[in-house]
């Protein structure tokens, strides 16, 4: 924490819940809590606002067809109860009515903490070509979530703001 205290900025992209934890112990998260969203469509969903953090990428969206790589089928999907900082990216759970930080960005001393939920980290690691036999009617296909091969246009969405999230570590 020291480091981005003297103006540094750390990105989180995986293990958000217990680095929320770890910054609320450092006072520098207000944190109470997260939500799991579930797997399906009808677990939740995610929208965004204008930032220079989405350069490039749709902004002021619910997350649909512009960010398929988030709002698939059995991927991570958690929303936090952030108080503090300012929050880029919000989600709700269709079962309870609350809004939840999916991408926030915290201030502390000279630096910042861009903390998020987004499956990042499932659009970069472990790509492989996606191989099971699918059925007629699709179904597999759409609860085994898309192809994740290098190749698949569906994963740059998540590459390109992980790409986005570094050069925010830039500015400034």
């Amino acid at each position: 924490m020291e480091w981005v205290y003297k103006g540094h900025t750390l990105i989180i992209v995986d293990n958000p819940e217990r680095w929320a934890e770890f910054l609320a112990d450092k006072e520098v998260l207000d944190y109470r809590g997260a939500k799991v969203l579930g797997r399906s469509w009808y677990g939740g969903d995610f929208f965004n606002r204008s930032h220079r953090i989405f350069e490039g990428l749709p902004a002021d969206v619910a997350f649909n067809w512009e960010y398929p790589c988030f709002a698939t089928y059995n991927r991570r999907r958690i929303g936090l109860r952030v108080f503090n900082g300012e929050t880029l990216v919000r989600c709700v759970s269709d079962h309870k009515k609350e809004v939840y930080s999916a991408l926030s960005v915290i201030s502390a001393g000279r630096g910042k903490v861009i903390l998020t939920t987004l499956d990042i980290p499932a659009c970069i690691q472990g790509v492989k070509p996606y191989t099971t036999a699918v059925d007629i009617d699709g179904m597999n296909e759409s609860m085994n979530t898309f192809n994740t091969s290098d190749r698949n246009r569906v994963n740059v969405v998540g590459q390109q703001l992980l790409l986005n999230l570094l050069k925010e570590a830039y500015k400034d």
